[in-house]
This record gives structure tokens, sequence and C-alpha cells, in this order.
């Protein structure tokens, strides 16, 4: 024998605390769905904003944005600016008699100028650098051209990085004097800084009205769609082309403030970079049909020849009265075209809107980021939470057609903000979201309901046939705490006769393996019959017809099982009567009536079981086989439902515990035409 003072325990080894907490978490998941959705949403929305912070989603936000701009932009033609263009044909046209496009005399830009002046326009802008040095006569042409409209806006070009070889003029510090007049101040905070500048020249500087920087910067995907309204050089601020113009039309210099330019009376917000974004109005000529265009654009080439050669040019310069005229170059070789959201267009149409913003007061705001965080957070959380408020077999379609609803809400809303109130919200980061709540939550219904299924499945082949776990299966939403149907159903008890002294004589072993050779055989018999096994109950059987799969001969199916089993313990009792060793008999009540059928217990343990005093009248049945001394006893309930199949014996009329009148019982014999069980117990 063993010493049991150096027995070894085989225990397995206590679970860490983290393991512990790790499969608590698991169950709270899988056994709470509102639990697992508030993981699941909180998680798309952290990883959304994660990819929003790292960068990822930029690019898809910057795309969205302009699928706005492209959809909602206005359109009409702006009654504020004219656009007069060096286009192709002018291009084509002077080229002949001045050689390319940069070096022609400055007299032929000064005849533009004049021939613009007469219409009387309240500024005129010109997207065109004349740096460098006066050299000729032409230039003194337009500078006086300049001088005599007194309303000339020039560009200057100041730029992030110096070049390797500065033409003459760039990078020159202006006199403190015309610095004064034409920069905003001293260098101001949040605006970005430049390190190469190209002036005009000294005596066109002189003669404006105006100067201001053309340099347009673009976002990541090199696409134009905001504007600074001034930049820092030399110790100054100064303002960008569309400022300076602005400036001019209304009479006042703009105010410049962290994250705020004010002008006319309107207000800008300003990025982190210290931009505005532009409010586009629609395509320009080259982008739509000239009827349509948003900004009337002119060529420069009629416009100058029609102001030499027309007699009443000062009724055709009529259309400039009162307005802003921007001047640039649209042909290919002047190389100033930017993509924007509307399309690749000449620079001087983007100035065009820039300007026009700041005028109307039409102002794009970006909407901040914890407005982001709180539309991912309820878009995410929205999507999870629909898969958790329907039932396991409909969340699916449920929770998919929710969380697309949801992105389209946020679609229409962000299109609202923008259109509405000028409000640049991030559309992508609440739909990426929401979609990754949408694929987490299809994720873990599969993974975590589906091995909930499995385990359901597994746990009820032990009791169930196979047709009627099949059933089953098809419906195992009901399979939840307090989900009961009332139904008609027979209800059996089967308890062994004398195991209890028998088992007290054997092994514990030897106890077990004969409970469990009773219980195996006497449960093959209920299933083959299509019977839902309810419970052992020490050596004791519940069983039941009728649920959860609908049988409308539960009373037979029933009646046949308790053949069987009667049967199947006779063989085992004989066998082991042949063998020496001791056996026992059973009783079985049988009883046909209306009981609750349905889960009771908690998440963490479920028991599919009947309810009701049907299944009170089938417990006290079999116990009247004891007095009776037969094996099987049914009520008149069931007699009745089991057909004329069956041969049964009156027992008489008994009282039984828990109810007022009698109960007819009877003793199944069993099937008319054979030969039935030994009846005795």
């Amino acid at each position: 024998m063993a010493d049991p003072d150096r027995a070894v325990s085989h225990r397995p080894p206590e679970p860490s605390a983290l393991a512990a907490v790790g499969r608590r978490l698991l169950a709270l998941l899988e056994h709470h769905r509102p639990a697992r959705a508030l993981v699941i949403g909180l998680l798309a929305a952290a990883a959304a904003l994660s990819l929003k912070w790292s960068g990822g989603l930029s690019r898809a936000e910057l795309a969205s944005y302009d699928r706005r701009v492209r959809a909602f932009a206005p359109g009409g033609r702006s009654s504020l600016i004219e656009v007069v263009d060096y286009d192709e044909v002018t291009v084509g046209r002077f080229e002949k008699n001045f050689g390319p496009w940069g070096g022609w005399p400055r007299e032929v830009h000064a005849d533009l100028v004049k021939a613009i002046a007469r219409g009387k326009p309240r500024a005129i802008v010109l997207d065109l650098l004349f740096a460098g040095t006066s050299q000729s006569a032409g230039d003194a042409d337009l500078v006086e051209a300049c001088r005599a409209a007194g309303n000339v806006v020039l560009a200057c070009s100041l730029d992030p990085a110096r070049g390797q070889q500065p033409a003459a003029g760039e990078y020159e510090v202006l006199p403190e004097t015309e610095a004064a007049r034409l920069s905003l101040g001293p260098a101001g905070a949040g605006a970005a800084t430049m390190q190469a500048a190209a002036w005009p020249f000294a005596e066109l500087r002189a003669a404006c009205r105006a100067v201001g920087s053309i340099h347009l910067e673009a976002d990541e995907d090199e696409t134009a769609r905001a504007v600074s309204p001034a930049v820092n050089y030399a110790g100054r601020l100064w303002p960008t082309l569309s400022t300076a113009a602005a400036a001019v039309y209304l009479g006042e210099p703009p105010e410049i403030a962290p994250g705020l330019l004010r002008m006319g009376g309107h207000g800008f917000p300003l990025g982190s970079d210290g931009r505005r974004p532009i409010r586009w109005y629609g395509p320009n000529a080259r982008l739509a049909p000239k009827a349509t265009a948003r900004y009337r654009s002119t060529s420069a080439g009629w416009v100058i020849e029609s102001a030499r050669k027309s007699k009443d040019w000062d009724a055709q310069a009529g259309i400039f009265e009162g307005k802003i005229v921007v001047a640039g170059c649209s042909a290919a070789g002047g190389f100033d075209h930017r993509e924007t959201p509307l399309g690749r267009e000449p620079g001087h149409f983007i100035h065009a809107a820039a300007i026009e913003n700041l005028v109307l007061g039409d102002a794009v705001r970006r909407v901040g980021g914890g407005w982001t965080v709180l539309a991912a957070l309820a878009l995410a959380l929205g999507a999870a939470g629909a898969f958790a408020a329907v039932s396991v077999r409909r969340a699916p379609l449920v929770g998919s057609v929710a969380s697309l609803a949801l992105a389209a809400a946020w679609a229409g809303a962000a299109c609202l903000l923008y259109t509405r109130r000028g409000l640049w919200a991030d559309l992508v980061v609440p739909e990426v979201a929401a979609g990754a709540a949408l694929g987490g939550s299809l994720l873990a219904g599969y993974l975590v309901e589906g091995r909930s299924a499995r385990r359901l499945r597994q746990g009820f082949a032990r009791f169930l046939s196979p047709e009627v776990l099949a059933e089953v299966a098809a419906d195992l939403d009901n399979l939840r705490p307090g989900m009961g149907r009332r139904r008609e159903i027979t209800i059996m008890f089967c308890d062994a006769r004398g195991f209890t002294p028998i088992s007290e004589k054997l092994a514990p072993e030897a106890a077990v393996e004969l409970l469990d050779a009773y219980l195996g055989a006497m449960s093959d018999c209920i299933l083959a019959h299509g019977g839902t096994l309810s419970k052992y109950i020490g050596d004791g059987i519940m069983a039941f017809w009728g649920a959860p799969a609908a049988c409308p001969d539960h009373a037979g199916r029933a009646a046949r099982a308790a053949l069987d089993m009667v049967r199947a313990q006779e063989g085992l009792k004989q066998r082991r009567l042949a063998a020496g060793e001791p056996c026992f008999d059973i009783g079985i009540g049988l009883h046909s009536g209306e009981a609750v059928v349905g889960t009771v217990g908690s998440e963490q343990r479920l028991d599919y079981t009947a309810i009701g005093d049907a299944v009170n009248l089938a417990s006290r049945v079999e116990g009247l086989t004891k007095d009776f001394q037969v094996r099987i006893c049914a009520t008149w309930d069931l007699a009745g439902r089991a057909g004329e199949k069956f041969e049964f014996r009156s027992l008489g009329r008994v009282q039984v515990k828990g109810r007022t009148a009698g109960v007819e019982v009877l003793e199944l014999v069993g099937l008319k035409g054979e030969s039935g069980p030994e009846g005795k117990a």
C-alpha cells in the first residue's frame, strides 16, 4: 500500500492572477453583449484616431474634402472679380513680335494696365513678377502706368529656401521707409518664415499701391487648399497677394493675430500652420465652359489691341468698373498651374478665389480635433451597440445596416456643416471608426457567439437526439436565462430501485461504473426516440418529449422509450446476475400535459428543463411504481395521447401529494400484439 504521507498531489498549478483576470474578462465579453459592444466601440474609435494622429488617414480626408468642394460649390458668375488672362492665343500672337514669354518688353504690360485702368476698377492685381532692375524705356512706361492707376497690387516672390544663384533684386532687404509702407509691421507669431525674396524693381515698387507674396503652399498631396494671410521675412510681416488685394479694395489693413485674420468686419480662422482654407466657388475658365465659369476671363491680347484700336474702348472697359481685376498667365509657358480641389488651375485663379473670400467674408474653418474624437466615439459605439441591441441571429444584418446608416448620416452631417456653416469636419476618421466597429462586431460575433453556439451544441448533444439538436441549433436565440415557452409535452421520471444499498457494498470506482452503465443505457433509449434529457438526479433521470422541437406524437415516443428502457435494464440485470453481481430494478413514471419549457440559471450555467404541475405529477406517478410493484406507471392523459397501439392495465384512482382530486393511473404493459417486458418490479 502506498504511504499516504508520501502521496504526490496531481492537482494542476494555481493559475496566475493575470490569467485569472484574463479569463474573467473573456467570460464577461462572451456573456455580456453590451460590455463587448462597449469594448469593440472604444477599440474601433481608438484605432481610427490613432491612424489620424499618425497621418495614415490625412490623404483620404483631403480627398473627401475635395469631393465636398466639387459637389457643393455654389457656382455662378462672380460680380466682384474679373480676370484678364495671358492665354495661349495672346502668348502665341505676341511671341511672333517679342519672342518667348518672360522676355517681352514691359511696355506690353504697361499697355495692359492702362487699358484696364480706363475701366475704373477698384484694384488691379498683377500676378506677374517684374524682378530685377529697371533697364529700358518700357520699364518707365510700366512705372508710369501703375502710378497713374494708383491702385495696382504687384506680386513678389517670398520663398522658404534660398536658390543657388539669385537673380538681381532677389534676397535684398528693402529700405526701412519702403518696408514700413508695404509691410504689415514687425514679424508676427504663427506666420511662416521665408528666406528668399524676389521683389519688383525699385521704381515700380514706388509706383504701386501694395505688394503681395504669390507663394502658395500645397498640402501633402501637392494640392493647394489654403493660403497664408501673411509671411515673415527679414523681421517684418508681409501680406500675401490675396490679403494685399483685399486690403486695397476694402481700404483698410488686415488685423492678424494668432489663429485669426480680421478684414472688412469678418473673422477668418487660421489653422495651426497659419493658413486659412479657401472657400471655392466653382470651376474657372479652363475647367468649365466660359458661360458657367466662376470668373469671366478676358484675353489680355484682346484687351491690349482693343484699347489701342477701338474708339469706344472706354465703354467696353466698363466691365471692370468697381471690381478687382486679376491679371495672370494661363498659357503653358507661364509655368503657373497648381492642383486644387476643383482640378488643375492657373495660380491667378486661386488668388482670385482667395481675394473674393476676404471681401465677401466667406470663411472655412476646420473643426477641432475634440469634435472629431466625439464623432468617432459616437459612430463606433453606435455601430457596435446596434449588434448588442438585437438578438444574436439578427445582429449581423441589423448591425451592418445600422453601421451603414450611421456612416451615411455622418456623411450628410459633414456636407451640411460645410454648405451651411463653412465648417470642414473630419469625415473619414468617424467613418473608419464605424467601419472598424462593424468589422470588429462581425468578427466578435463569429468568434464569441460561434464559440458559444458550439459549446451549446456540444452540451445539448448530450441531452438531445441529433434530429432535435438540429432544430434547436436553428433557434439558439432562445437559449438564455428566463427564456421559456408553454408547450404540451410528455414528461418521464425514471428511478433505480435498490441502487443505494448495492452501491454501499461496492468500491467507489465499481459503483460509478455501474451507474454509468445504467445511465448510459437509459439515455440511449431516450435519445433514440427523440427525447430531451433534462437532468440526472442522483440515480434518477428526468426527460421529456415535445420540446424544444415540436413533436405531435410525443406521448407515443415516450411510451416506446419507456418500454425500451425496461428491456435494456432487464438485459443489464441478467448480465450482472449471470456474473454473480447484485443488480437493481427501475421504475418509470409518464404523464402528458402543459409545462413551461426553457432555460433557467445564469449566463455562466444554463439548465434546459420543464417546469409546472405536469412535471410534479409525472414525478409523483413515478413514485407509484413502488406501491403497485410495476416498472412503468402512466396517467390517463398519456394513455389517451399515446394511441391504440399500446396496451395499458388500469391500476385505479389514487390520491397523490399536492392534488386534491384523485388521479387515474395505468400500467404500460407493452405494444399490442407483442410480448411486452415483464411488468412486475
